[in-house]
């Protein structure tokens, strides 16, 4: 074989690997940005920048870090979502049944398509009959991670980024990379040192309410 005829072949194997194959398991890296946020440098140092979310066998877990130390982890399997919240030490877990989550009035799959993170992606509008709406853009190449912590109904596949408007403030979570990868199991299961509080103990404790 020629070497030409030997790279076309290379070439050809890499495509199609890309273009067939799934990813049912590792990692996604996101970057997390607040474009209309009105805040003096010293203050927008401290909000988020990245989240990482681990995904297996229909399970995520997605972690990022915020305001004064407080690092959140969300749990999602296709039964419950656990919340687990570390404020300087002091570490809170509430498990909510999906059953309960309430699900968007709306979901519309579009046919506009882009790449992120060199997956094509498409997008989709969430709306829950408020002004408010979701923009998502999901890729099918990325299996494994269940309800990726939403419940959303129609969309299939990993959320490569997604952007909203919350309160007026605009959010917006895109993937800068995707790493196939063995995922411990312990990852989707409460650490020690967790207590678990219902979502009215966790408000009183962080809010003081």
């Amino acid at each position: 074989m020629s070497r030409f005829c030997f790279l076309v072949f290379l070439f050809v194997i890499t495509v199609s690997h890309n273009l067939f194959s799934q990813i049912n398991e590792g990692k996604i890296t996101y970057s997390l940005s607040f474009p209309d946020l009105d805040l003096p440098a010293a203050q927008k140092a401290f909000l988020p920048t990245e989240s990482i979310t681990y995904f297996k066998n229909g399970k995520s877990r997605s972690e990022s870090e915020g305001l004064m130390g407080m690092k959140t982890i969300t749990i999602s399997t296709d039964k419950e979502i656990i919340m687990l919240i570390d404020v300087m030490g002091n570490k809170s877990a509430v498990r909510k049944d999906v059953s309960e989550e309430t699900k968007p009035s709306k979901v519309e799959i579009t046919s506009e398509k882009k790449n992120i993170a060199g997956y094509n992606c498409q997008k989709a509008i969430i709306s829950n009959g408020a002004d408010d709406k979701i923009i998502m853009w999901v890729t099918k190449s990325i299996t494994g991670g269940g309800n990726w912590g939403g419940t959303f109904d129609k969309i299939e596949g990993a959320p490569m980024e997604f952007s909203m408007n919350n309160g007026g403030i605009n959010f917006k979570m895109s993937a800068i990379s995707v790493k196939e990868e063995k995922i411990n199991d312990n990852l989707f299961v409460i650490p020690e040192g967790y207590k678990e509080m219902t979502e009215k103990e966790i408000k009183e404790t962080l809010f003081n309410k």
